[in-house]
């Protein structure tokens, strides 16, 4: 299923429509795309987020998980009229990218969300590879037009902390 057809199930089914009634000032924010499916997130005033996916065509509805944000910038509302290039297409241009410039860093899991960033309404391909690397790929959803990429240790992306044993308190 395309993109834009999904998000017109979901705002299309009733229990959806049930939820927007007491959530007029939330709007969407990303669709993160899963092996089996896709699910849809709505960022509510509260900084709470709204998730929607479909369990066997009923829509499953996860109220108001805390959203994690590096400052106080509310996050940006997906514009749906921006969502030229399909995900598959997006997809498909990133695979590329990485056998081009990433040769030998094949990915294992590619995770894949689309999202509106300061720089842009972008499909967002995180891929994690077997060399224990972190390929970024940024595909502009209007134009698809790359707008990032880079490769990163999955060492370098947090500060190390020493844990505890099971016996420490």
């Amino acid at each position: 299923m395309r993109v834009n057809e999904f998000i017109e199930k979901v705002v299309n089914d009733s229990r959806f429509q049930e939820w927007k009634k007491n959530h007029q000032d939330s709007y969407i924010v990303h669709v993160f795309f899963e092996e089996v499916g896709m699910q849809i997130g709505y960022y509510n005033k509260d900084d709470t987020m709204t998730s929607f996916s479909f369990e066997n065509d009923e829509l499953k509805i996860t109220e108001s998980e805390e959203i994690f944000k590096k400052d106080d910038k509310k996050l940006l509302k997906l514009d749906r009229d921006k969502i030229k290039i399909d995900f598959n297409q997006g997809l498909e241009k990133a695979k590329k990218l990485q056998q081009e410039y990433y040769k030998g860093h094949d990915p294992v899991k590619i995770i894949s969300v689309l999202q509106h960033l300061a720089i842009g309404q972008v499909y967002n391909f995180t891929m994690i590879t077997q060399t224990f690397q972190t390929i970024n790929v940024k595909i502009n959803t209007d134009s698809g037009e790359v707008i990032e990429h880079k490769l990163y240790s999955l060492m370098d992306l947090g500060e190390m902390k020493p844990g505890k044993s099971a016996t420490e308190k």
